[in-house]
């Protein structure tokens, strides 16, 4: 029993630790706000307004949240005195430091009161409210070439000195390029960035329209970074460039045709050419090539390359494939062969008419097998170049009008001699060029407020939770905004964002999952990751063996103290029964209902006691452990969960202590295996508290606040 009280004591203290760190940093953040001028001041002369500035919004939902929490601490803290004398002492302690801790922030949450209401006394301080986002236009200047719609812009950026200013974040994902159409509102358009945190970043992104020569596009298009973003990055290669492909689908996408040479399918992410050797053939035959790029002219070719045959393999990429007839070849080669080490050539073939080795050069590195190389090719007009890993091979080469093709698309192929290709590709890349490229330049820096165009809650400003936007609306202590749908982030960094149900008239919960009937094995995905999250704009389940969640697991750790569950029959909120419990103090993110944490990580976890409440009045001592999970080995790792006694191993039917299963009677997942007992929960609108926990249908609504 020592032991335990030892345990306990220690659960407690590192579980007040945060909670002191979170009210010192927010002093200070007071305090710097004081100091530094953007507290919005009361001017005698002048009628006081709410202050927009987000963050304040945000400190005072997390202040309230704090006192919330503390409050629900100091609630449970006098209920533990009556589990056991062992634990008065540890309870009687816990109670002194909340009611201290609610003292001292008593005055911050009025103070924050007054900026939310624009009554902050401060003399005549003035209000600079930190810039923490902004957008700079992208200036395009074509020159004598017009520019083919998808044509890919690159634009240098010093993300370095972003960073350091404060306006990005240091992975990039703020850093996004948008496009403003004919005077509509500007949409997010995909980019790739490189660099990433360096003072030569470069962001790529691909032309929306067709641009003439000799013009300048100063408002169609401009990089928003910071808090002036919208949602999760666009970063798609495929819709930066021409054509992109990695290889990352098992299968080989419908934009390649194969064309009865050879065998070639994906690998490994990778794609893996085997020409095997005919006889009779011509000295080059396209084995495979796109089908979308027979119009193309002037292009750029990145792709990596690796030989596997015998000495005597002579593999290759053709460009400007103009016609892919067996017996009408006409392309541009170029060829590699093991046995020459340092030599290639571009070999062109003209309606099957075979130029040799005509256009020679000398590698800067022999082309060996079994060794992966980076090549780059240009061809413009009738001149070409290539590089090998970074290295100039042929240098802006002309080729010769009896060998001229004006254009073409790209493909694979190899040498037909016995001696077959055995070829693996990988990260192949095409842009368009022009003769003359644009100039690009960015243009001057533009703060952006976003708290002062848009509204907390939507696709521009997702909220953190549906309470911080309950909060953030409140006036005379009542809510102005409604219950609906909002848009809320799955992470609190902003980078993925879902719709979801808020209850805003009792207080701002967040709808996180619904389960309806036997769905399966669910752990890998159940509250984890987002999966069916249209089903969440409504409260009310329609549909029997369905679920819907988001990745609920920042919300609950970082911006919830509460969860909440549900009977699912009502379109308009929380449903009409339900049962409620404050989460665990002790919770972390990464292993907050995370299956594959394990059944013995999880039976070696601190249980402590926890207080559900239900929709009729009633009360139950139950409990939970930090990982959310349900311990007993037999039980299948449910969650979420409270359980009636400290293993999970006794149930029992008409309480408020539940668990929701995510696998099948039978099935063994990370330790756990389901005897059937896995759900103990409702099986229906009209089935609580639940008759049975052995009905393997759980039919609830999950909410957190």
């Amino acid at each position: 029993m020592k032991r335990k009280l030892e345990l306990n004591t220690k659960s407690h203290r590192h579980r007040m630790e945060p909670k002191l760190s979170i009210i010192a940093s927010l002093i200070l953040l007071l305090l710097f706000l004081n100091q530094s001028q953007l507290i919005i001041a009361k001017s005698p002369s002048r009628k006081t307004q709410p202050t927009k500035h987000g963050e304040v919004y945000r400190a005072k939902s997390q202040i309230d949240s704090l006192i919330y929490k503390l409050t629900l601490d100091l609630n449970t803290s006098n209920e533990k005195k009556n589990l056991a004398n062992v634990m008065q002492k540890d309870a009687e302690k816990l109670s002194r430091i909340a009611e201290d801790e609610i003292a001292l922030l008593k005055p911050v949450q009025r103070l924050l009161d007054q900026l939310v209401k624009g009554n902050a006394s401060g003399g005549n301080q003035s209000c600079f409210c930190g810039i923490r986002g902004g957008k700079t236009a992208i200036n395009i200047a074509t020159k004598s070439s017009p520019l083919p719609k998808h044509y890919t812009i690159t634009v240098q950026v010093n993300h370095r000195a972003l960073i350091d200013r404060g306006l990005t974040r240091d992975n990039g994902d703020d850093l996004q390029v948008y496009y403003h159409a004919n005077g509509q509102q500007p949409v997010q358009i995909d980019r790739v960035l490189s660099g990433v945190g360096t003072k030569s970043a470069t962001v790529h992104f691909r032309l929306q329209a067709r641009m003439s020569a000799n013009t300048i596009d100063d408002i169609s298009y401009s990089l928003m970074l910071g808090d002036a973003v919208s949602g999760s990055v666009m970063d798609n290669p495929r819709r930066v460039y021409a054509f992109y492909d990695d290889f990352t689908s098992p299968a080989l996408k419908k934009d390649w045709v194969k064309n009865n040479y050879g065998k070639w399918t994906v690998q490994n992410g990778r794609l893996l050419g085997d020409t095997m050797a005919i006889k009779g053939r011509d000295y080059i035959e396209v084995a495979l090539y796109l089908k979308s790029g027979f119009s193309w002219r002037d292009i750029e070719v990145e792709l990596d390359m690796m030989e596997t045959g015998s000495r005597k393999s002579c593999p290759g990429p053709l460009l400007r494939v103009a016609n892919v007839q067996h017996s009408k070849t006409t392309a541009w080669w170029f060829e590699y062969c093991p046995y020459n080490t340092f030599t290639c050539t571009l070999r062109p073939q003209r309606n099957n008419k075979d130029g040799g080795w005509k256009y020679n050069s000398k590698l800067s590195r022999a082309f060996a097998l079994h060794t992966w190389f980076h090549f780059k090719y240009q061809v413009l007009g009738d001149r070409f170049s290539q590089w090998q890993d970074g290295k100039l091979v042929h240098n802006n080469v002309k080729v010769s009008n009896d060998w001229n093709i004006p254009g073409g698309t790209f493909g694979l192929g190899c040498h037909t001699s016995p001696n077959n290709c055995k070829t693996i590709y990988d990260n192949i890349k095409i842009r368009f060029l022009v003769a003359g490229p644009p100039n690009i330049t960015l243009g001057n820096f533009e703060p952006i407020r976003l708290s002062q165009t848009s509204i907390l809650g939507t696709k521009n400003l997702p909220a953190d939770s549906c309470k911080q936007i309950h909060d953030a609306s409140l006036a005379n202590n009542k809510p102005r905004v409604k219950n609906g749908v909002y848009w809320i982030k799955t992470d609190l960094q902003g980078s993925s964002l879902v719709q979801t149900y808020c209850d805003m008239a009792n207080g701002g919960w967040t709808l996180v999952g619904k389960i309806s009937g036997k769905v399966g094995n669910i752990y890998k995905t159940w509250l984890v990751s987002n999966h069916n999250t249209a089903a969440l704009k409504t409260p009310k389940i329609t549909k029997h063996k369905d679920f819907g969640c988001m990745d609920a697991r920042s919300l609950a750790v970082e911006a919830a103290s509460t969860i909440l569950l549900s009977s699912g029959e009502r379109t308009d909120g929380l449903g009409s029964k339900w049962v409620m419990w404050r989460l665990p103090g002790n919770r972390e993110k990464e292993k907050f209902w995370n299956h594959a944490i394990g059944k013995s990580a999880v039976q070696e976890a601190v249980v402590t006691p926890v207080l559900v409440h239900a929709w009729n009045g009633n009360k139950k001592i139950c409990y939970q452990n930090e990982f959310g999970i349900m311990p007993y080995s037999l039980h299948g790792g449910s969650y979420p969960y409270t359980s009636l006694k400290h293993g999970g191993g006794i149930l029992a039917v008409n309480d408020y202590c539940m668990a929701v299963g995510v696998n099948t009677k039978g099935s063994l997942a990370h330790g756990w295996r389901n005897n059937g007992y896995a759900n103990d929960c409702p099986s229906s609108d009209s089935d609580w508290p639940n008759k049975s926990y052995k009905h393997g249908s759980p039919y609830l609504t999950v909410w957190l606040k």
